[in-house]
């Protein structure tokens, strides 16, 4: 039987911190997603399968959105705004003396609703990507490195 998910608004999702149990849905306001959406490069193709992502719906009649997160790993909530994948609180550093270069992208999001992408990747920076699925009200946001 599937998990029931938690319902937030983005403020009481600010104020969490911790591993999530149950799937997590963010009620973004029309102000808050207009400025989620306006964070992100529009991108075409698929998005990262291995990524922390955004699923945002829209529902006709509706002001705003629901965002669900998406990780390969527990979602990790730390901080104000703050959303990670996997358990632990920091970004990993790369390894001494030529070593592995470990990637971590997280996600920030801000009281109006900006989001921005945080992290290290061995190339390129963290960004925040968006996806439309043809044919729907579905977008899909992800943070990832690129």
């Amino acid at each position: 039987m599937p998990t029931k998910p938690e319902f937030y608004t983005l403020a009481e999702f600010r104020k969490l911190s911790g591993n999530f149990k149950k799937p997590i849905v963010i009620y973004f306001n029309e102000k808050q997603l207009a400025n989620l959406n306006a964070g992100a490069q529009a991108k075409s193709g698929k998005p990262p399968a291995k990524a922390l992502s955004l699923t945002i719906t829209e529902v006709a009649g509706f002001d705003g959105g629901f965002v669900t997160a998406n990780c390969p790993e527990t979602p990790t909530k730390i901080g104000s705004g703050e959303l990670r994948c996997g358990s632990a609180p920091s970004v990993p550093s790369p390894g001494g003396g030529g070593g592995i270069q470990l990637e971590a992208c997280f996600l920030l999001f801000r009281a109006d609703g900006t989001a921005t992408c945080r992290g290290r990747c061995a190339r390129g920076e963290c960004k925040l990507g968006r996806w439309r699925l043809p044919g729907s009200n579905i977008v899909i946001l992800s943070c990832a490195c690129g």
